[in-house]
């Protein structure tokens, strides 16, 4: 009720509500009221990618209506074939204008071209803060609500120390200089525009559907194989966060009520890389040997990834599964296995 009359929010929603407070004209003095507003579409733009398509599969299955946005050339195998939302492949330079004529309530801009180690310093990483900011300025010439930035622990640089969201950013790759400079770009064009704006800074995340060439998945080929692995002294304080609490993290700030600003996702916890590795080791009962300390560390080598999460936690958001858990999970994948769905009543989409 709104001064006695039930506002007409002219869409109906059959899945959830997203909730933006707005100003009372009728009780003077009352600042805030709730005003529900009925979230029918979501866009997730790189929705195919490892951790877009587990938010995709994700908010699917909370009844949200999602549409994948995809380059015409993406391979949709991580959504698998019950995915109850819809995938749209097109070339970068058409998704401003599918953005335009679609009207999208909510936007999540996971996609991101030169994610890979050995492309962080590669000058096309600056190609993607334009493809990004047009279609944000599509999102909002077609009056969306609410967008979201995946951004990237690598826009604060190495501060070894734990990271919350207010620390100073130096990014020491072109990767993190390219993220940072579009949180920025984004958060400015959105300033006035009545589009709420949201980034979320993501730390180290694992687990099914990752074919990168990580150190968890090479630990976990290497012990699967029999084959020594040799790492540094692994003294480093690293923070490891499950992939489908991510995609949580992801969904939660997309649709709370209190979402605002930049948000680190990652683990609270930041256990020495070299009792997860140890961990992992026992876990898969391999004989293989784990080589700690046959290489040297870098000289710009991290040492603490810590992140602070307590803005993501304010919102209600708490990790759910446990290191242990989680390795065995991905180590299970990653031998070809079928590993259950935790958002559906089917199993994950196995590695080929």
């Amino acid at each position: 009720m709104f001064c006695g009359k039930t506002l007409d929010t002219s869409v109906e929603s059959q899945a959830g509500q997203l909730r933006f407070p707005v100003f009372s004209l009728c009780n003077p003095d009352s600042v805030i009221i709730d005003y529900s507003l009925a979230v029918t579409k979501m866009l997730i733009a790189g929705g195919t990618g490892f951790l877009g398509s587990w938010l995709s599969r994700y908010l699917a299955s909370k009844g949200y209506k999602v549409t994948v946005l995809a380059r015409h050339n993406s391979l949709s195998w991580r959504l698998g074939s019950e995915f109850g939302g819809d995938v749209v492949a097109l070339h970068e330079t058409q998704w401003p204008d599918f953005i335009l004529k679609n009207k999208f309530e909510v936007f999540v801009s996971c996609d991101w071209a030169g994610v890979e180690g050995a492309e962080r310093n590669n000058p096309l990483q600056g190609e993607n803060i334009k493809r990004i900011t047009d279609c944000l300025d599509a999102f909002v010439k077609s009056n969306g609500r609410q967008f979201v930035g995946v951004g990237s622990q690598a826009e604060y640089g190495n501060p070894n120390h734990q990271i919350s969201e207010n620390s100073e950013c130096a990014p020491t790759t072109l990767y993190g200089v390219a993220k940072l400079d579009t949180c920025r770009r984004t958060q400015s064009m959105l300033s006035g525009t009545g589009v709420n704006w949201s980034w979320a800074r993501i730390f180290s995340t694992y687990g099914p559907l990752d074919t990168g060439n990580w150190l968890l998945n090479s630990a976990i080929d290497s012990f699967r194989e029999n084959r020594i692995m040799a790492v540094t002294p692994c003294e480093q304080l690293w923070s490891y966060l499950y992939a489908s609490d991510a995609a949580r993290a992801l969904g939660e700030i997309a649709l709370s009520e209190k979402s605002q600003g930049i948000y680190n996702v990652g683990h609270p916890l930041a256990p020495p890389l070299r009792d997860t590795l140890v961990l992992l080791h026992q876990l898969m009962r391999t004989e293989s040997k784990l080589d700690i300390g046959a290489i040297p560390y870098r000289e710009d080598q991290v040492m603490v990834l810590q992140p602070d999460v307590t803005r993501l936690q304010n919102l209600g958001w708490v990790p759910e599964v446990t290191i242990e858990e989680g390795l065995l999970k991905t180590a299970i994948w990653r031998n070809a296995e079928l590993v259950d769905d935790p958002f559906s009543q089917f199993s994950l989409p196995v590695l080929n």
